[in-house]
């Protein structure tokens, strides 16, 4: 490696209470460029910003020297008129600065010289032209009005004008369609070529670096593969997970008895998506992985006390209409309730993800009209999961739902279907099954054909099969 342009050591940084890097160590050379990947919350915009001087990630601990000097105490303008400079991964909109006005004011800022304008305009011009950029964007507010597109190029016309020692790349590349990756691709490379300087490339993707030449390490030290094998039984219970915070571990159901007594914590109405269970959007997709925080959002928009009193119930029921769980396949509209200890859901009918999604997870739903329309919230209500008797211990009434099949029992008692797979480690023909829903099924002549039939198409027991009556589409005429 050549000369160290950028060295840091044993680096740890701390946001508010959060320790966020554990001692990094990291060697930029002059003329290098570094590729940066990983998953969502590990640390890599973190390094980034300490990189720069944010002052929201504070240094507790390490060095970072920059061209032979510690700039560890350094303020954010003085890293930058030093030359490092920092591509926002959402840039920020500056209304009543020009583009062209920024980039002349930061220009004289690092050089510390007035700039001929007339000059200023021609190489303004040229660069812009080599990014495909609409000359009147440098007299428009910077970032006011720009497509996502268009602030990335505006990135890296930024750094292509400024022409910094050190360039740190926040994932430039993220949300671009294949044109305006190749234009930042390219933009990439005429920095290298133009000034020789060093680049640290955080991403996501490889297609930033397509006309970059970039030489694979022999080794990566962090394998970031979906699946890992599990260490040798020896060496278990020496591995250490390192999360960010936003990670949390994955939530495990606890295995059911054959009956349930609980309060009844939520009644709701019908067409209940997922997004009333658990919403989305910007202000609720950073904690997408951490459970306990997505919990503080679960069902509010119906009943914002509700992530409380479910906890304090320890055990809960939740009762629903028609068509509970229609949306989006999103598998925390069933794992966060059963976080807060949801223990099992009523309703009238389910949608058919959610259906999958709740057996999955281990989160027990029962099909019971009549129940539905007779419990109410407050009611503690007991549940035989073997019988599907449906108990209202408040006023006395009893319900009969149609019982689980007898490979779904199994699944649910174990915690899940996640639980199941781990407890048993290979799948055996005793745990698979088959769930028909047709029309018919509540005679008993057409459950005995369609048993007989799917028995002999699949080598299924017939036990292991189920046959359940359609539900109506409560859209339909």
């Amino acid at each position: 490696m050549s000369k160290a342009l950028l060295e840091i050591q044993n680096l740890h940084v701390r946001v508010e209470e959060k320790e966020i890097l554990h001692g990094v160590d990291l060697a930029v050379g002059q003329d290098e460029t570094h590729v940066l990947m990983g998953p969502n919350g590990t640390g890599k915009s973190t390094l980034g910003y300490a990189i720069t001087g944010n002052p929201t990630y504070s240094v507790t601990s390490g060095s970072i020297i920059f061209n032979g000097e510690d700039i560890t105490e350094l303020p954010v303008n003085e890293r930058a008129k030093k030359g490092i400079f920092l591509s926002f991964q959402n840039p920020l909109e500056v209304p009543g600065v020009t583009l062209s006005a920024f980039i002349r004011s930061a220009l004289e800022q690092k050089t510390g010289d007035r700039l001929r304008l007339w000059d200023f305009k021609k190489k303004l011009k040229e660069t812009m032209g080599l990014l495909n950029m609409d000359e009147s964007y440098a007299e428009r507010d910077l970032n006011v009005g720009f497509s996502g597109g268009e602030k990335k190029k505006a990135e890296i016309l930024q750094m292509l004008m400024l022409e910094p020692k050190l360039a740190i790349l926040d994932e430039t590349d993220s949300g671009l369609d294949v044109d305006a990756v190749r234009t930042v691709s390219e933009g990439v490379r005429l920095f290298r070529e133009r000034t020789h300087g060093s680049l640290l490339i955080i991403t996501h993707s490889t297609r930033i670096l397509e006309a970059l030449h970039v030489e694979m390490p022999d080794h990566f030290l962090i394998d970031d593969s979906a699946v890992l094998p599990p260490a040798p039984a020896d060496e278990a219970d020496a591995v250490e997970v390192l999360r960010g915070p936003n990670i949390q571990p994955f939530p495990q159901s606890r295995p059911f008895a054959d009956t349930l007594t609980a309060e009844l914590v939520l009644k709701v109405g019908d067409n209940i998506t997922t997004d009333h269970i658990m919403p989305a959007g910007a202000k609720i997709l950073p904690y997408r992985s951490n459970i306990p925080k997505l919990a503080e959002f679960c069902f509010t928009v119906c009943d914002p006390t509700f992530p409380a009193r479910a906890k304090a119930a320890g055990d809960g029921i939740i009762v629903g209409g028609s068509n509970y769980g229609q949306g989006s396949s999103r598998e925390h509209a069933a794992l966060v309730p059963m976080y807060l200890g949801i223990r099992c859901v009523v309703a009238k009918s389910f949608a058919r993800i959610f259906y999958r999604n709740s057996i999955n997870i281990g989160l027990p739903i029962m099909e019971c009209p009549e129940a539905v329309d007779a419990i109410e919230a407050g009611d503690t209500v007991q549940v035989d999961f073997d019988t599907g008797v449906i108990t209202d211990e408040t006023n006395g009434k009893v319900f009969y739902a149609e019982p689980f099949p007898p490979f779904i029992q199994t699944i649910i008692s174990a915690g899940g279907g996640a639980q199941e797979a781990v407890e048993l480690k290979t799948v055996s023909p005793q745990y698979l099954g088959a769930v028909v829903v047709c029309d018919g099924a509540d005679s008993p002549q057409v459950q005995l054909a369609v048993t007989q039939a799917v028995a002999q198409f699949t080598g299924l027991s017939t036990d292991h099969i189920s046959v359940l009556r359609k539900q109506p589409d409560p859209q339909s005429k």
